[in-house]
């Protein structure tokens, strides 16, 4: 309803950015994302915001985290964490309201999980455009993996070509712009939208 007031009052050029949508709520267990959250409606009121969001001929993303893996999540895998100089797992975001510390996926493996949940997410709901948390708002040494066993090890330069890999995959994929988080941007810029 919020989308036809804006658009029958002459808003015709508008970028939304969903954030609390996520199947298990907003920044809890990801990166499993899909299905859309019941209490927001679920699938079926997913559908009927996007099929109205392309009616009005807006650009709309629904929020998407490759960078943190919580150790909740269906899809937890020890082995994709992002280790420190001390192989110790390199904590991330830590969910306040669930006390539920995440990790960093190694850039590497960020892909794979996009791979895993924005097709499903395009193909089900109609994105127009891809909105990637965190990525954007960090410098390119943020999370790097000291993990000997992985290639170009704590090197700043491949979490900027994995990322850049992964920022394409999303453009590619929801057939529009990446948008991401502010703050540290200007370290990415010319490589998202």
């Amino acid at each position: 309803a919020n989308l036809r007031t804006l658009k029958d009052h002459g808003v015709d050029h508008l970028a939304v950015i969903v954030h609390a949508w996520q199947r298990y709520g907003y920044d809890v267990k990801l990166p499993d994302h899909m299905p859309a959250n019941p209490q927001f409606g679920g699938s079926a009121g997913m559908t009927i915001f996007g099929e109205t969001a392309n009616d009005c001929g807006y650009l709309w993303s629904l929020h998407e985290n490759y960078i943190d893996i919580y150790p909740d999540a269906p899809s937890y895998d020890p082995a994709v964490r992002v280790l420190r100089a001390d192989g110790s797992p390199s904590p991330a975001w830590l969910n306040q309201g669930t006390g539920v510390q995440s990790f960093g996926i190694k850039c590497n493996r960020a892909l794979d999980f996009a791979k895993q949940n924005s097709p499903e997410i395009h193909a089900a709901y109609g994105t127009t455009a891809s909105y990637l948390d965190v990525h954007t708002c960090v410098p390119p040494w943020h999370q790097l993996d000291h993990d000997a066993a992985e290639p170009m090890a704590a090197m700043s330069l491949f979490k900027v070509q994995q990322d850049t890999a992964l920022f394409q995959y999303l453009r590619d994929t929801h057939e529009g712009p990446l948008f991401g988080e502010g703050a540290r941007h200007f370290y990415w810029a010319g490589r998202f939208d």
